[in-house]
């Protein structure tokens, strides 16, 4: 039965092609429109059902939540030379973190959404026992455009925090060259060494107001808003300078706080 309509409908398309050519593609546009109709009102319907069920049933929420973490269990990423260099878990997290570590994302996957909220951890002392809790952002940058300026010309790349369902905008999210250079290198096989790299990142907020940040910015993101911190250099010594005027010692380097 099924070849028969096929059939049909195959010297139907032939016959209405040759004889009536214009009348054909009428048919074709209308039926592709109704089909793409009918399929975006199906999808939106199943998604309706989809989110009414869990939020109905909480508990089969927390059960997908539970599933999709044991089936995927080593759900954090080390993070050295701007790749990943190792995947583990939490409780095991703290047997690979060295010295050249820079930092660790902790991806938690959320199945009613299709997104992956992605925390960064850069102070990795005592990793074994963080409860890896986090809060989202209320908020989302418009964009995030990357400029970098090689031996022909400047380039740009769109770094925002949110792609492919990945999202970033995490309150104590800390980005700063290293994490830029990082998914520079995830997302476009770009590799920047962030010692060396010089950049240019062009901002524009949820507010539409734009910022024009470089290498030595660094934005925290904070639940309900960011703030934008400029390192600096003061000869051997560093020192955190805030906007309280307090100060507290620093290893790496120091920071003024510019933006709020």
């Amino acid at each position: 039965m099924f070849f028969k309509v096929l059939s049909f409908v195959l010297l139907f398309h032939i016959y209405m092609s040759n004889v009536y050519p214009d009348q054909h593609m009428k048919l074709l546009i209308n039926f592709s429109y109704y089909c793409i109709y009918i399929y975006t009102l199906l999808e939106m319907k199943v998604k309706q059902i989809y989110l009414q069920v869990f939020n109905d049933n909480p508990k089969l929420l927390e059960f997908m939540k539970y599933i999709s973490k044991k089936s995927g269990e080593d759900n954090i990423e080390i993070i050295s030379g701007n790749q990943s260099i190792i995947t583990c878990n939490k409780e095991n997290a703290h047997l690979y973190i060295t010295d050249y570590c820079k930092f660790i994302i902790y991806s938690d996957p959320e199945p009613q959404t299709s997104r992956t909220n992605k925390m960064i951890i850069h102070n990795t002392d005592g990793i074994k026992n963080n409860s890896f809790k986090y809060t989202l952002c209320n908020y989302m940058f418009i964009s995030v455009e990357l400029y970098i300026q090689n031996e022909l010309k400047q380039l740009n790349y769109d770094l925002n925090l949110f792609f492919n369902g990945n999202n970033y905008y995490i309150a104590n999210n800390k980005i700063d060259k290293y994490v830029i250079c990082f998914l520079l290198y995830s997302r476009h096989g770009v590799y920047q060494k962030p010692e060396t790299c010089k950049y240019k990142l062009n901002i524009i907020d949820q507010s539409a107001n734009m910022f024009h940040l470089c290498e030595k910015d660094v934005i925290h993101l904070y639940e309900d808003k960011y703030e934008i911190i400029e390192v600096i250099s003061i000869g051997g010594n560093k020192e955190t300078v805030t906007g309280d005027n307090e100060s507290e010692k620093s290893s790496d380097e120091s920071y003024e706080r510019i933006k709020e």
